[in-house]
This record gives structure tokens, C-alpha cells and sequence, in this order.
């Protein structure tokens, strides 16, 4: 006999034993992988046994749940299993398995946002599922990140294909959803993985030109004086960077002093970028653009006839200091990277001596 699906007890999930029993696997499940987080070893044997529990409990339950209550709770497994930093098992038997409803491409796979839309959402982003794909996409997105970046501390070329290939992602989904105003959470969702893979990338770049420049001094095979090499990466992560700032410059929900702090760590990230490929005066005119959005939001403010608070004016404040700081960091870099010279006079009467100057 085929055992009963929880329909067959009415509605009510409190007293439903359908999902009493479901509920309870969940719970032991979650109890002992909990436990396996917190071994001080690895444990594989446990891991499996682990994993291989949870997939029985999807399949059992699946034709006996209703299906939202299903997949909620899915989603819910995905977040605990990432928050023990369990990315791997989260990744696969959590947000991809609900995934798969919809299609077998993942997001690497993905090309453009007429691609993203037919694959994940046939339906539109207004149906009541459309929640809990985004939130399962989102959730891929760093569960590939944790993954590449426990990888190694320094990631290969192919790892950093990855990362990129994420970063293309998080873009085509912000690019989807940004006429969306009701969906403007995605975008700041968006920028913030955005920055975060950035800056790992960032700090992965200037990690291995020390190497790199240390290598070099050890072996004499060159001399480089004043030249640092940059990577090639770089400049792709400073267009994800400006796309994230573009993002919170022209969704109309996100342009308010509320954002404010985080626009500026945004413009920050830019100029720091710029800053790592050498590219100085870039830096200096990109900050000089921020602090114009900064004044330019202010004055919009203004304009609404909206009382000013004093958080808001507060919020101004340290955005406008933020990247003013970051400006003067940038120039006084440039500054020091400046080859130096003596009095003119000393150089002139070095080359008499030298014969090179005729009296």
C-alpha cells in the first residue's frame, strides 16, 4: 500500500502526521549535521551518511507534501546547511535540487536575460514561486563562491574563470529585474556579491604580485623599479563594480540616504580598483563623478520637500568623507610614486661638471 500523501488529512499542517514526520526527519537531520560541522576533523564517513539521509527524505516526502510547503522547506535546508558552512552538500541537495524543476542548465550556463527568464521563470517574476527562485539562484551564486574560495588561497586561472563566469551571472539576474521596481532587493542583493567576489579577487591579485615580485628579487632574473604588473582580471572586476554602482544609481527605491553608506563603499571598491591597475588619474576622476552623485542625490532630496533628519544629513556626511578620504589616499599614492628630483640648481651644476651644459 502506497503510503497516504498529507492531502489525505485536511489542511491543517499543525495536527497533519504527514508533515509531524516530515517535520521530525528534518529536524534529526539537521541536528546531526550539526554536529558534523563542529568535528574538529573532517569526517567523511559521517558526511555521507549525512547526505545520503537528506536525499531519502526529499524523495520520500516529495509525492506526499504539498508542493510549496516542499520547497520552502528545501530552501530552509539550503540556508542552515550554507550558514554551517556546508556549501557543497547546501549547493546540491538544496538549491540546485529545486532547481531542476525548471531547468538542467546551471547559472555558468547562462547567456543572456531572455536565456535567464525562459530557463528559471516561463511564468514571469510575479507568481508566488518566482520568490523562491531567486532566493535559490542567490543561494547558488555563493555557494559556488565559498566552494572556489576553499579551493585554495590562491585560486587557479580556471577558479578564477569561475568566479567570473558568477560574477556574469549576479549581472544578467540584476539586469532582468532592474525595470522591476518591486524587485530593487535583488539589486542590492546583486551589488553586495558582487563586491564581495570582487574584493576577493582584489586581494587574490595583490597577493600574488608580491609574490610574483618576490620570485623575481629572489632569482635576479629582472629588476623592475617602480612597475608593478597587473593582472589580467582586474579590469573585468572593475566593470562588475561599476555595473553594481550603476545599478543603485538608477533604481529609483535604492537612490535614498538609506543606501547611501553603501553606494559610497561601492565607489570606494571602484577607485581601489582602479588604483591596483595603475590607473591613477582614473581613480581621481571616477571619485570626483562619486562625490557629484553624492551632491547630485542630496539636491534630488531637496527637491521632494521631504523634512531633512538628522540621519539623514548624517548619512551625507560620512559618504561625502568616505570618498573624499578615498580621493586623497588615490592622489597622495600618485604623489609618492612620482620620481623625485633635487633643486634645479644642483641638477645644472651636475651638468656643468658632467660637460653636458656650455657656459
Amino acid at each position: 500500500m502506497e503510503p497516504v500523501p498529507a492531502s489525505y488529512y485536511g489542511n491543517t499542517y499543525k495536527r497533519n502526521p504527514v508533515i509531524s514526520a516530515f517535520d521530525g526527519d528534518i529536524k534529526k537531520c539537521m541536528s546531526f549535521m550539526k554536529r558534523i560541522s563542529t568535528l574538529p576533523t573532517y569526517d567523511h564517513n559521517s558526511y555521507a551518511r549525512g547526505a545520503k539521509t537528506l536525499f531519502e527524505i526529499w524523495n520520500k516526502y516529495k509525492p506526499r507534501l504539498p508542493t510549496n510547503y516542499y520547497e520552502e522547506r528545501m530552501l530552509h535546508m539550503a540556508d542552515f546547511l550554507f550558514g554551517i558552512k556546508l556549501y557543497r552538500l547546501s549547493l546540491w541537495q538544496g538549491y540546485c535540487r529545486y532547481l531542476q524543476q525548471f531547468s538542467t542548465v546551471t547559472i555558468e550556463d547562462i547567456r543572456d536575460v531572455d536565456h535567464f527568464r525562459t530557463s528559471f521563470f516561463p511564468k514571469g517574476f510575479d507568481t508566488d514561486q518566482a520568490k523562491l527562485t531567486f532566493r535559490a539562484l542567490q543561494g547558488c551564486c555563493l555557494c559556488a563562491f565559498q566552494l572556489e574560495r576553499e579551493r585554495g588561497s590562491q585560486p587557479t586561472q580556471k577558479g578564477v574563470q569561475r568566479l567570473l563566469s558568477i560574477l556574469g551571472f549576479v549581472r544578467i539576474m540584476m539586469q532582468a529585474v532592474l525595470p522591476h521596481e518591486h524587485l530593487c532587493w535583488l539589486l542590492y542583493n546583486g551589488s553586495l556579491y558582487i563586491y564581495n567576489i570582487c574584493r576577493y579577487l582584489m586581494s587574490m591579485s595583490r597577493a600574488a604580485q608580491v609574490h610574483n615580485l618576490a620570485i623575481t628579487f629572489i632569482s635576479m632574473v629582472h629588476v623592475i623599479v617602480g612597475k608593478c604588473v597587473c593582472c589580467p582580471f582586474l579590469p573585468q572586476a572593475m566593470e562588475f563594480l561599476l555595473w553594481a554602482c550603476i545599478c543603485l544609481e538608477t533604481s529609483i527605491p535604492l537612490m535614498t540616504a538609506r543606501f547611501l553608506a553603501w553606494r559610497a563603499t561601492l565607489y570606494c571598491a571602484v577607485c581601489q580598483c582602479y588604483y591596483d591597475s595603475q590607473a591613477n588619474v582614473q581613480a581621481e576622476v571616477f571619485a570626483r563623478r562619486a562625490l557629484g552623485k553624492v551632491s547630485e542625490l542630496g539636491k534630488l532630496e531637496e527637491m521632494s520637500g521631504l523634512p531633512a533628519t538628522t540621519e539623514t544629513q548624517r548619512a551625507y556626511k560620512v559618504a561625502t568623507i568616505k570618498v573624499w578620504d578615498r580621493l586623497i589616499q588615490n592622489i597622495a599614492s600618485f604623489v609618492q610614486c612620482l620620481p623625485t628630483y633635487r633643486s634645479k640648481r644642483h641638477d645644472a651644476l651636475s651638468l656643468v661638471g658632467m660637460g653636458g651644459v656650455s657656459s
